[in-house]
């Protein structure tokens, strides 16, 4: 299939929210001096692969896929010749992209939004240094312009807002970090307010950070402006450095993206005939991280 599709032009993040960003090159894990009594401070602990990627996973991500499941190519909305297969965090923006796929392509029936973990996906976009796919996903199939014999680029997308105004600034900080951007940048967020001896938050939005501020019962007055950034890429090279106590790092998705991404899994399973006998209780989803309010 064909896909007519150039990406949204989605409205961008106020500069008010994004003002306070500091690029950052290395991070140090508070450990909860604030709490009484503490426990005991982890030791630091370098993270494995395969642990990293089960952290990732708790995050889900969006790519647009044909009745027959393979990925559906669209345009390069950047000008190349390439085609271009996204995942996307961002749950707004991926409906939107299906919504207009679906509208530019009313002939092509099945259309639908497939839901990954984004430790798959960082696999399948060659996020590790060392390009290896050990997604576990088998071979990942292309529907669109990659079939005339054109490259197909495989990307992350976090929110497009975002990553156009810090898109710059974690290029040059990868660049001197001697990582290659490539052909997308994925940045994470790190609020040093919210950190514990029991959890190290990191986030895909700004306005996560906010309402996870909020829920944890503080004030809106109070929410943090000076948060640190970094691309994803970057800081899964710092979980594989013993210097931290990494397991208390939990990526935190947006409400947003889990209910699209439970709502996308039972779809999928009553198409398939798997919720006959079963409960939405027994449907395999996504999860809101419980997030202890004592514990932020």
């Amino acid at each position: 299939m064909r896909s007519t599709l150039s990406l949204l032009t989605l409205t961008a993040v106020g500069a008010t929210t994004l003002s306070g960003l500091r690029p950052q090159r290395a991070l140090r894990i508070r450990g909860g001096a604030e709490e009484e009594p503490a426990p005991p401070p982890p030791g630091p602990a370098a993270l494995t692969r395969e642990e990293i990627t089960n952290k990732l996973n708790g995050v889900p991500t969006f790519c647009i896929m044909n009745e027959d499941g393979g990925v559906v190519s669209m345009r390069d909305p950047n000008g190349s010749e390439d085609a271009v297969c996204s995942w996307y965090t961002d749950a707004n923006e991926a409906k939107a992209v299906l919504a207009a796929a679906m509208k530019n392509n009313p002939t092509v029936t099945g259309l639908h939004l497939g839901v990954h973990g984004l430790g798959n996906a960082f696999s399948i976009c060659k996020g590790w240094a060392d390009g290896k796919d050990d997604s576990g996903l088998g071979e990942v199939k292309y529907t669109g312009k990659g079939e005339g014999g054109r490259s197909v680029s495989l990307r992350l997308q976090g929110n497009h807002g975002v990553v156009k105004q810090v898109g710059a600034q974690l290029q040059d900080i990868m660049k001197q970090e001697g990582i290659e951007p490539g052909d997308w940048l994925m940045p994470v967020f790190v609020c040093e307010e919210l950190q514990s001896s029991k959890i190290f938050p990191v986030f895909f939005h700004p306005e996560d950070v906010a309402k996870t501020w909020l829920k944890a019962g503080r004030s809106k007055e109070t929410t943090p402006e000076n948060l640190k950034m970094m691309d994803l890429r970057s800081f899964v090279a710092m979980l594989q450095k013993p210097d931290n106590p990494w397991h208390l790092v939990q990526f935190i998705s947006s409400q947003e993206s889990i209910e699209l991404a439970t709502e996308e899994a039972q779809k999928a399973m009553r198409a398939a005939g798997g919720l006959a006998n079963q409960d939405d209780g027994d449907v395999a989803t996504f999860e809101e991280e419980d997030e202890d309010e004592e514990e932020l």
